[in-house]
């Protein structure tokens, strides 16, 4: 098992126990050893290597910084001959506390702005979540009104057919009217058009277009055959009417026969008009019904048409919606992959930020605890030389006090020697009291 640094070394255990970092914590892992897919193992393992390097310089600085420790007055004396050397050392000593404060007070700054920053870290964790909350219901809503927008397409396709069908159905209608007043079939007509009124969908109305069409045909044979039959029933009366003539001739008088050829001839003209009438009436129907197999062929290939348009758009959109759902399954399973990841990366940058917090909490209890208990010591020291200076000044003042006081005896005993007549006497006293 490799570790980053050498945990082995005594400087570096009081460094770990100091800031509470355990062996495990520098252990060295492989790629492999993190979970989740390629993305996030990447991000595990960069993050491992980079709590790695902060480890390893909080445990470089806390080493340097206890190596750095020097008290500027373990080595002073209070010897009254080395005073004046303690007095600067001491000024020393406070010019360096002043300068230890305002780099405590800058790294009190610095630290105090760690804990915001870490604070503002842990604070963007609810901040971060709310986005991409808001980003998956904008997905979704993006996603409801294009299936929105779809469906009304098919629906305006789909009223757009039944709006064709009903054109179609309002010109058989009126084809069927227009066919009614000149067919003698009208009844049969009206029924086929009852059934196509009831078509529904596309499928139907082809069919019974294809129905109409086989009664048209069936129409005009009966219409023939009824025309055959109507021409057998004239020629029958024609043959009665000469067989009647034939009959009277010989009863009737030779008067009457230019009346009964008035007759014939009137007979013989009715019968060419009626049979130019069911000609020209027969011509016409023929007509009408070309002009109706037409309309209805070129009205089949239309709804033909139609259909095979509106199966190829209702295919389209159906590709276009499959393609498009698939798309939006990709771009939310996407989603999902990049909200793991930044939860992930959120989640561990929490945690770096609870680790180091709890480390700064403790190291700057342990620094304002030093400072205080040094700030203390420097202060009794202070207090310390203080009275010591003041008691060399009080016995500075005494001896001087007394050379003067003896000063002051040995000048007047001197002018007494000199006034004295025996001054023999006074320098036997002076020895007595040396």
């Amino acid at each position: 098992m490799d570790y980053y640094m050498d945990i082995s070394d005594i400087e570096i255990q009081e460094a770990m126990k100091y800031l509470e970092i355990t062996s495990d914590d520098l252990i060295i892992r492989d790629k492999s050893y993190f979970q989740g897919n390629e993305k996030v193992q990447r991000l595990r393992y960069e993050h491992h290597l980079k709590r790695l390097k902060k480890l390893k310089k909080q445990l470089l600085n806390y080493i340097n910084h206890e190596k750095s420790k020097k008290y500027p007055f373990d080595n002073i004396s209070f010897n009254s001959e080395r005073m004046e050397t303690q007095e600067s050392s001491f000024s020393k000593a406070k010019l360096k506390s002043k300068m230890d404060l305002s780099i405590q007070i800058k790294k009190e700054n610095h630290r105090r702005k760690l804990l915001s920053s870490s604070m503002q870290k842990l604070l963007r964790k609810d901040f971060i979540e709310e986005k991409l909350k808001s980003e998956i219901e904008k997905k979704k809503i993006e996603e409801d009104h294009k299936r929105e927008a779809v469906k009304m397409r098919i629906d305006n396709l789909l009223n757009q057919q039944k709006e064709k069908t009903r054109k179609l159905k309002e010109k058989l209608s009126r084809v069927s009217s227009r066919l009614g007043s000149i067919s003698p079939q009208n009844r049969k007509f009206k029924s086929v058009q009852r059934s196509l009124s009831r078509l529904s969908n596309k499928n139907s109305s082809l069919d019974n277009l294809q129905i109409f069409h086989e009664k048209m045909l069936k129409s005009d044979q009966l219409h023939q055959s009824m025309l055959q039959e109507k021409q057998i029933k004239i020629a029958d009366h024609n043959e009665k009417v000469h067989s009647t003539l034939k009959k009277h001739r010989s009863i009737r008088e030779i008067n009457e026969q230019s009346k009964l050829i008035n007759i014939i001839g009137k007979s013989d003209y009715l019968d060419n008009h009626r049979y130019k009438k069911i000609k020209l009436i027969t011509e016409k129907h023929a007509k009408k019904q070309k002009t109706i197999k037409e309309k209805v062929m070129k009205i089949k290939n239309n709804l033909e048409e139609e259909s095979d348009k509106m199966l190829k758009r209702i295919r389209k959109l159906n590709n276009k919606q499959v393609s498009h759902k698939t798309k939006i399954l990709y771009q939310l399973e996407e989603l999902n992959k990049e909200k793991e990841y930044w939860s992930i990366r959120q989640h561990l940058r929490n945690e770096d930020a609870r680790e180091n917090l709890n480390r700064i909490m403790k190291s700057d209890m342990e620094k304002k605890k030093e400072l205080i208990e040094k700030h203390l010591e420097l202060n009794k020291k202070f207090e310390t030389m203080k009275e010591i200076k003041e008691k060399n000044n009080q016995k500075i003042r005494y001896d001087a006090i007394q050379a003067n006081q003896e000063f002051a005896k040995a000048k007047i005993m001197h002018v007494m020697i000199q006034k004295s007549s025996n001054p023999n006497y006074y320098s036997k006293v002076i020895e007595k009291i040396n």
